[in-house]
């Protein structure tokens, strides 16, 4: 029991020196006019360990985060203003929004503080129960298919890995309860 927790504690050393690194490598940095629109940015994954989320941008040219807002269960803020380099993926904590759990929830990027526009949602993702608030707004938007559920998330998962980065829905999630 103790050596799986020294693993455990070791593990979440290591990604926090991953996440580190990530942020310190140019993906973060000043102004760009010639940066290219939030639609580049892709939900990549949903850390329930180290309370965060991974955004890749998957375009050829920086993404300037201005302008993009995160939403957690009724709870949403404002990113700061930074570039994310091409093919680049950043961790976000998402303390200030509470503690993201396995027994359910729902995470999703907009282009504006207004979450009830289809035309704003960039990117969704639920997991655990159903009934959840954006889950018709995402739906007409094209992000998440009708009457197929959530992810399934069993307590003791790390993370939700978005598996198929052209699929939406719990087809395209995965809950893994190992961080590679």
């Amino acid at each position: 029991m103790r050596r799986e927790s020294q693993l455990r504690s070791e593990r979440k050393a290591l990604v926090i020196l991953l996440a580190a690194l990530l942020l310190a490598v140019p993906a973060c940095g000043g102004d760009d006019p010639e940066a290219s629109p939030l639609e580049n940015l892709e939900l990549v994954a949903v850390d329930f360990e180290l309370n965060s989320i991974v955004i890749e941008n998957t375009g050829e040219d920086m993404v300037r985060t201005e302008g993009l807002w995160a939403y957690r269960d009724g709870e949403q803020f404002r990113f700061n203003i930074f570039i994310i380099e091409p093919r680049a993926s950043i961790l976000f904590s998402m303390r200030r929004l509470g503690d993201i759990s396995t027994s359910g929830g729902e995470l999703a990027l907009a282009l504006s503080e207004n979450f009830d526009d289809p035309d704003s949602l960039l990117e969704y993702v639920a997991w655990g129960e159903d009934g959840f608030e954006l889950a018709a707004t995402a739906t007409e938007a094209g992000l998440w298919p009708p009457d197929l559920g959530t992810v399934d998330a069993p307590p003791g998962s790390l993370i939700l890995i978005r598996v198929d980065p052209t699929g939406t829905g719990p087809l395209a999630w995965q809950a893994s309860d190992e961080i590679d």
